[in-house]
């Protein structure tokens, strides 16, 4: 039996949008994805080898051009994050349109392995989901599919957002998983830092006054 991977968990804002839909189109959702995923480290891989012809042509008229080589090391970076930028009528592979996905925030308890969140909508054991979320502040945007393994209502609460869902993720682009888990580290570490400096400035204080 294959040994499941543990993961840590954070408290997080995302934008978040989800869609339950028929499990028997998940074969062919993640064949579809699959795909693109493969296009993708395709033109990853050719962007890498024009990335190194450029860096050495680069180099060779830094010295006689300077000017010139600032100029297309800027142009270049431009175009790079331009490439990371998706048009405005884009369709994801899960059939969200940009022009009608929310840009809310969302509050979730988010790891590698999926994702805890609040709904206005009761959803089944089981069920399964389509998931884009956009990570904060990179605006990292995932694209997975989920399956409810809990979700349960709080009585406590007045507000209509009162389902408590929790989704693991079936299928995720290894890539996006490992910006996931990058996110997470990074967010407690920032925590952590900052409870490190709340604590030195109350030790502070307290010698202020004792002094």
């Amino acid at each position: 039996m294959k040994e499941r991977r543990r993961f840590y968990r954070i408290d997080d804002s995302v934008i978040l949008n989800y869609m339950p839909f028929p499990e028997e189109e998940i074969d062919d959702t993640i064949s579809r994805m699959e795909m693109l995923d493969s296009q993708h480290k395709l033109l990853q891989n050719s962007l890498g080898s024009i990335e190194l012809r450029l860096d050495f042509l680069l180099q060779e008229i830094a010295e006689p051009l300077p000017e010139i080589a600032e100029a297309l090391k800027i142009i270049n970076r431009k175009l790079c994050i331009l490439s990371q930028i998706e048009g405005p009528t884009t369709e994801s592979v899960l059939g969200l349109n940009a022009e009608s996905m929310d840009t809310e925030i969302h509050e979730v308890n988010l790891s590698g392995s999926g994702l805890a969140f609040s709904s206005p909508t009761s959803f089944s054991h089981g069920e399964t989901m389509d998931l884009e979320f956009a990570l904060l502040p990179e605006y990292y945007n995932v694209r997975a599919i989920g399956k409810v393994v809990d979700c349960r209502e709080n009585h406590e609460t007045e507000s209509e957002i009162k389902y408590q869902v929790a989704v693991d993720f079936i299928y995720l682009r290894e890539a996006d998983r490992e910006f996931i888990v990058a996110h997470i580290l990074k967010k407690q570490g920032e925590e952590l830092k900052s409870q490190r400096e709340s604590r030195e400035n109350e030790e502070i204080d307290l010698e202020a006054v004792a002094g």
